[in-house]
C-alpha cells in the first residue's frame, strides 16, 4: 500500500492462475498472472514479473533476477541473484541486488555469502538478509549501504529477516522468532518482548511474531502469536482488535497511518485508526465477490511485500 492508498496484491481462486490486481480508488484491476511479489511506490509504479510497469502503460523489463521486491520512488528495486562470481571471488553465490531503471545493477553482500533484499529506501538503503555458505546457513538481518554490509542485532537470538525500512532508516522484520525493529545504527528494539510482556497469556503458546510494515513515522504493523494483528506506535504495542474491532494481521501501514489488514479468511481492509471510517474493505474481484468468506477470494500483502508464496520466509526460517 502506498500513501495514496493504492493496493496491489494477488488473487488465487479456484480453477485459473493466480492474479496480481491493483486496487484503487474503490475499483480494482487484474494484471497479470503471478509469478513471486508485487510492490507500487507513490509514484504508482509498480514491480512484478521481472518488469517495471508504469501508470501510462510502459514496461522495462528488470532482466534475470529472482524475486524483485520492495520499489522506491525513484523505480530503483530491491532483489537477488544466483551464482554469480565477482571479479577476485574464490567462487560464485548468491548477492543481493539494487535494480535501476537504467538498467544499471549494484551486486550488494559478501562474497561467499548468500545474501538476499529485500526492501530498498529512497537513499538506495537496501535490507534483507545474509548467511555463510558454511556452517548453519542460518539467515542474519543485515543492511546495504553501497558495498557495506551491516550485520543487524537479534538480541542473541539466532535467525532473522529485515523485511522493510523507511527512509530514516528504521528497519523492521524479525530476529529469532521475535517482531523487530531497528535503528538505524542497528540498534534492536525488541516489539516481539514487548508483546509477550503485554499479550503473553493471550498468546498461549505461540509466541512468535512478525514485522511486515513500517512508515516513516517509525510506526509498525505486523502479527503475534500465529494471528492476531499488532500495532507499534509511539513506543507502544496495540493489538489490533483494540483499535479497529477487526481480528486481522498488519500487512502494511503508510504514512497517513492507514493500515492495511487482512483476516484470517483471506478478507483485507484498509483500517484508519481515529479517523472517520475505522475498516474499509478493499474491493474484490468483481467474478468473486459473491464467493462464501471461507472461499477466501483475495489474499494480499500491500506495498511492500506482497507474494505468491504466502508472505515470504517463515519466522525463523531460511529464504
Amino acid at each position: 500500500m502506498n500513501n495514496h492508498g493504492q493496493v496491489v496484491g494477488f488473487t488465487y481462486p479456484q480453477g485459473r492462475d493466480d492474479q496480481f490486481f491493483i486496487a484503487s480508488g474503490g475499483k480494482l484491476s487484474y494484471l497479470a498472472p503471478a509469478r513471486g511479489m508485487i510492490d507500487i511506490n507513490d509514484a504508482g509504479v509498480m514491480v512484478y514479473n521481472g518488469a517495471l510497469h508504469y501508470p501510462d502503460g510502459s514496461v522495462a523489463r528488470l532482466g534475470p533476477h529472482l524475486g524483485t521486491h520492495g520499489i522506491n520512488i525513484h523505480g530503483d528495486v530491491a532483489s537477488r541473484i544466483e551464482d554469480v562470481r565477482k571479479p577476485g571471488a574464490r567462487r560464485p553465490t548468491d548477492y543481493a541486488t539494487l535494480l535501476r531503471p537504467d538498467g544499471s545493477v549494484s551486486l550488494l553482500g559478501w562474497d561467499e555469502y548468500l545474501s538476499f533484499g529485500w526492501d530498498v529506501n529512497d537513499s538506495g538503503v537496501v535490507v534483507g538478509s545474509t548467511a555463510s555458505m558454511y556452517g548453519s546457513n542460518k539467515q542474519r538481518p543485515a543492511r546495504f549501504v553501497g558495498n557495506a554490509v551491516v550485520l543487524l542485532d537479534t538480541g542473541g537470538r539466532n535467525g532473522g529477516h529485515a523485511r522493510v525500512v523507511n527512509n530514516a532508516g528504521y528497519a523492521a522484520g524479525e530476529a529469532g522468532g521475535r517482531a523487530a525493529l531497528w535503528t538505524p545504527e542497528g540498534k534492536l528494539i525488541d516489539l516481539g518482548g514487548m508483546l509477550i510482556d503485554k499479550y503473553g497469556e493471550q498468546m498461549g503458546p505461540d509466541t512468535s511474531s512478525v514485522a511486515y510494515g513500517i512508515n516513516s513515522h517509525g510506526e509498525v504493523v505486523g502479527v503475534f502469536g500465529g494471528y492476531m494483528g499488532f500495532l507499534y506506535s509511539g513506543g507502544e504495542v496495540y493489538d489490533l482488535p483494540a483499535i479497529s474491532d477487526l481480528d486481522a494481521w498488519g500487512m502494511d501501514i503508510n504514512d497517513h497511518h492507514q493500515i492495511l489488514a487482512q483476516t484470517l479468511v483471506g478478507v483485507s481492509y484498509i483500517l484508519n485508526p481515529g479517523g472517520a471510517e475505522t475498516a474499509r474493505p478493499v474491493p474484490e474481484p468483481a467474478p468473486y465477490a459473491m464467493f462464501p468468506a471461507g472461499l477466501a477470494a483475495i489474499a494480499m500483502l500491500g506495498r511492500r511485500k506482497v507474494r505468491r508464496e504466502r508472505y515470504g520466509p517463515g519466522i525463523g526460517e531460511p529464504l
